[in-house]
Parts: C-alpha cells; structure tokens; sequence
C-alpha cells in the first residue's frame, strides 16, 4: 500500500486544482476561525469571518483575480440596493456579468495571472467560475422577490466568505445560505468536522486509487489512449476513471461544506452517493444537488409549467422540452467552464468544444427524459425491484463513466471519440 507522502505527491493530486499544503492551510484557517467565532459575541460573528475570508484572500488568492472579484461583487450589491427591484435590477447585473466579469474571464489574463503561483493555478479558475454560477443565481432570486435589501456583510459572507474560498464549493442559493445560517455550537463544529473527516477519507481514496492504479487519466492522456485500448482494457479504465472522478469532486465540494458547517451554516449535502443511482435521472438526484436545484428551479419547472399551460395534453413532450432547456444551459454553463482554459482566436478548438458539448448534452437529454418517461420509479419499487435496481445502478455507472470520455476529450476528435462510445454503449 502507497505511503501517505505517496498519496499526497503534486502530480497525483493535479486534478484537484490544489496542492495539500493549501489544502491543510485552509483548513487550519477555518479551524482557528471557527474557534474565533464561537468565542466571539453573536454580533460579531459573521464580520468576524468576513475579515479572516479576506486576510485568506490575501495570503493566498493572485491579488488581481481577488481584486476582480471583489470588486464585481461590490457592483452587485450596489445592485441589489439601489435600483429598482424587478428588470432593473437583472438588467444591471446581467450587463456586468456579461460585459465586465466574462470578458476577464476569457481574455487570457486570468490563466497568465494563476500560473504565478504555480502551485495552486487551477483553483483560481474555479473560484471564478463557482463565483459566476453563483452570481446568477443571486440575480434569479434578486428577479423574484426572495432578497430583501441584503446587508453588506451578509452579501459579501455569501460571496466571498471562508467557506468558499477552496475554490470548487457548492453554488448555495442566498437564501438558503442566510435563512439557515445558526451560531457556531458544539452540534455545528461535530457535524462540520465530521463532513470534513469523511471528505478527506475520499481523498485518500483517490490519491490511493490515482497513485496506484490509473494516475487520474480524466485528461488528454485517457483520451489519446482511449483509440488503441482494447475493449476490456478500456471499459476497465473508464470505470475506474469515473470512480476517480466521483472521488474527486465529493472530496473537494464536501470538504467546503464542511468548513461552512464549522462556521454555522447549516447547508446541505452536494452529494448523496451517485454511485447508487438507479437510472440517470435518479443520477442528476444525487449528484451536484445544489447546482442542480439552481437549474431545476431556474429553467426545469418555468418551461416546463409554460408547456403544460399552452399544450396540456403532450405531456411528454413538454417533459422533454424542460429537459433540453436545463441541458441547454448546463452545456452552456460547461462551454464557459471549460473556455476559460483556450484562446479567445483558436477557433477550431472552440468549435471542437461546442461539438463535443452538443452531442455530449444530447446524450443527457435522451438519457434523463428517457429515464423520466419511460422508467419513472417502477423499476425501483415494482415486484422486479430485485433485478431492475442492480441492472439500473449497473447501466447508470456505465453511462456516466463512457459521457466522462465526452467531457474530458481533448486531442481526441470528435469521430473517434463517438466510435468509442457507441462501441462500449451496453
């Protein structure tokens, strides 16, 4: 079995966007925070944290993408306090996001500033795009209603706040943040430890799993080699990489949670053991559960309530129409994720990326409208649950690990990439 200095090597942990020495900073941070805090009087709290958010911020963020930040989310709170409630308002923020934060985003500086702190360079492109998802929802709920005059601190806490600055966080309605939000206690700092414990176990699962075995191949690497793998070789491999993949995202996200636990946020699981899913729609149940209500609540239920509305009697299709107006966004949401990391003027590589995303979206689509339409939760709890549960689970796993493919292809073209998909489809 690897030693733990194995398990914590730089070039086995590269996918998780940040070294361990980070990592443990961070996590010391939020400990001497948390312990500040419920040493603190109550009113002192949350300005408390927002200071220590900050002085994190400053010791170990690139200070023109903190700057950045912090000033996009100074605008939005101007925002949300002084304008019009209503259009005005979504106007506002959309035009900031779109004709301010994006540009950045895409200009290349944001890549060029990361890499001088090589240590940690991809974690600052995810802070950007966490703060991007969660800058929408704000202005989806700022739209209807749900935000009443927010108070600075309590904006800036749900921004920027320690609980957030890892980088790959759960994007937390604001509501959801602050209306649950309790004084940090003995119940806080047991539940947010023990999240903590249990997120780090999977990532000394991966780290075992990625110096042992396959070495997180969910990059160029798997997809170069996926052409000239044998079938067994590569369903092997696409198996294991889905399971690296899971491991990684759950360590990274819950690990967050954790830390905003500790803090006295009492926010939900991202997770609920997507490896158990019994059909794809029952997957998009369990996993990344908050980003998924942010496009359920957002985009699922209005189209879907419009269709039902102006044609009650295709109930299918109005359910598949819901379905592409989600995948539509998500892919979207995945285009501006992952183009962050090209060149503006390389065009053949953006095209490349929206082919691969179209068809890669498609899939979902089929795959969850099918779920939703054809499966419902028969196969679940019908007499044949014994042999649908196992086959669904079975057949879920496999999907997701060959759509993964999709996702993280690179120097693979298109063509190839659909041949070996079609190839191992069950």
């Amino acid at each position: 079995m690897p030693e733990i200095g194995r398990l914590l090597r730089p070039d086995v942990l590269t996918a998780l966007s940040i070294t361990p020495w980070i990592l443990f900073a961070y996590l010391a941070f939020t400990i001497v925070t948390a312990g500040l805090t419920w040493a603190a009087p109550v009113r002192y709290r949350k300005p408390l944290l927002l200071v220590a958010s900050l002085a994190f911020g400053w010791l170990f963020l690139d200070p023109v993408i903190a700057l950045v930040v912090l000033g996009v989310t100074l605008a939005l709170f101007v925002i949300s306090r002084w304008l019009p409630p209503g259009r005005p308002r979504v106007l506002a923020a959309a035009a900031l996001l779109a004709f301010v934060f994006l540009p950045f985003c895409f200009s290349g500086v944001p890549i060029e500033r990361a890499l001088i702190r090589s240590q940690g360079w991809p974690g600052q492109l995810v802070l950007l795009m966490v703060f991007f998802k969660r800058a929408i929802y704000f202005a989806y709920e700022l739209h209807h209603g749900r935000i009443r005059r927010p108070s600075l601190v309590d904006f800036l806490v749900s921004f920027i706040s320690l609980p957030f600055l890892l980088g790959r966080a759960p994007v937390v309605a604001y509501t959801h943040l602050h209306d649950r939000y309790r004084p940090v206690d003995a119940k806080a700092l047991w539940s947010g430890s023990r999240t903590v414990l249990f997120a780090l176990l999977h990532l000394a699962a991966l780290g075992l799993l990625a110096g042992r075995f396959i070495h997180v191949p969910m990059d160029a690497p798997l997809a170069h080699a996926a052409v000239h793998m044998p079938w067994a070789e590569l369903a092997m491999v696409l198996g294991l990489n889905y399971l690296a993949f899971y491991l990684f995202r759950y360590s990274h996200e819950q690990i967050s949670v954790g830390a905003a636990r500790l803090l006295g946020f009492a926010i939900d699981d991202n997770y609920a053991n997507p490896l158990a899913s019994t059909d794809y729609a029952d997957f998009w149940r369990r996993w990344n559960i908050h980003f998924r209500q942010m496009l359920v609540s957002m985009f699922y239920y209005p189209v879907a309530l419009r269709l039902s509305r102006r044609f009650p009697r295709r109930k299918k299709l109005n359910v598949i129409g819901a379905c592409i107006a989600v995948f539509t966004v998500h892919g979207l949401f995945m285009l501006y994720t992952m183009g962050m990391f090209i060149p503006l003027g390389q065009t053949r590589r953006w095209g490349d990326l929206a082919l691969s995303l179209l068809l890669y979206e498609l899939l979902q689509v089929v795959l969850t409208a099918g779920s939703l339409l054809l499966l419902g939760r028969a196969h679940r709890t019908g007499r044949w649950r014994w042999i649908g549960v196992p086959l669904g689970i079975s057949v879920t796993f496999v999907l997701r690990a060959l759509m993964l493919l999709l996702i993280w292809r690179r120097s693979m073209g298109l063509p190839a990439a659909a041949v070996v998909f079609l190839a191992l489809m069950p």
